[in-house]
């Protein structure tokens, strides 16, 4: 179960793009992929992502073992040319079984309100770096309950390896907003390049370091994920990922898919 709770924190960031340009007529989604990219929407552009995620964590060793389904939505808005407004909302449904008994978590699991800002527009070899801030708000579903607001931190840069190869890395610390002053560390690493005009894929190494573990367990939990993106027209992508994992005598994977809109 903590697996996927971490697994789903880092979905609050979530991000893949297939072009360097700040602004572009043709969308650049806050989907598919862990990792987000330093560029916003455009002044006045209004920009929405939705998707559904299937997870699944299971032990190695017992029965035990957790699903979840989800739908995120993130709303991004452009107030300046490098400056946007963005909001997080997770409803999730989790079916936990542990020594044969079943128990399940229904509910929204985040609210989030956020501002991401392009601190350097790369060119060259020169990579684009910005900064995100949000907190996830104290107002979730009982079962999902924060004592306090949580705050999030993320430094994301992206550059061009060549024509048809993009880099971007994430570094993130998120606080959990019950209490516990040590927040998770999150990385990531993720290379994007084109199949075609109209389709672009990646592949992506991304980690979390859990504070307050077991002592007998490595706080580090690795993961791997890919998938593809479909451009159907300059304002709408559809998309398609799935990534696994194995940890703490725990294995899991998910697979999510979604839609992503801009006005203008």
């Amino acid at each position: 179960m903590r697996l996927i709770k971490n697994l789903f924190f880092a979905f609050s960031f979530l991000v893949s793009t297939f072009s360097l340009a700040q602004y572009n007529e043709t969308i650049r989604a806050d989907r598919p992929g862990i990792s987000i990219t330093p560029f916003t929407p455009g002044k006045g552009v209004l920009q929405i992502q939705s998707g559904f995620d299937y997870a699944k964590s299971k032990e190695k060793s017992t029965s035990d073992q957790t699903e979840v389904f989800l739908n995120s939505t993130q709303f991004r808005y452009g107030f300046m040319e490098k400056l946007e407004f963005n909001s997080y909302w997770v409803y999730q449904s989790n079916t936990m079984v542990e020594n044969s008994f079943e128990s399940k978590a229904d509910g929204f699991s985040e609210i989030s309100l956020g501002l991401r800002y392009l601190m350097i527009q790369g060119r060259g070899a020169r990579p684009s770096v910005s900064t995100q801030v949000g907190f996830n708000l104290p107002v979730l579903s009982e079962d999902f309950a924060i004592s306090n607001a949580a705050p999030r931190i993320l430094l994301a840069t992206t550059q061009n390896l060549t024509r048809s190869l993009t880099m971007t890395t994430n570094w993130s610390l998120i606080w959990k907003g019950n209490g516990d002053n040590q927040p998770n560390f999150i990385h990531t690493l993720n290379f994007a390049f084109p199949l075609s005009d109209k389709v672009g894929a990646f592949i992506e190494y991304y980690g979390i370091y859990v504070n307050n573990v077991a002592p007998v367990s490595s706080p580090y939990e690795p993961r791997v994920d890919g998938g593809v993106g479909w451009l159907l027209t300059r304002n709408l992508q559809l998309d398609l990922h799935g990534g696994i994992g194995s940890s703490h005598g725990t294995s899991d994977f998910f697979i999510s898919t979604g839609v992503s809109w801009k006005s203008k």
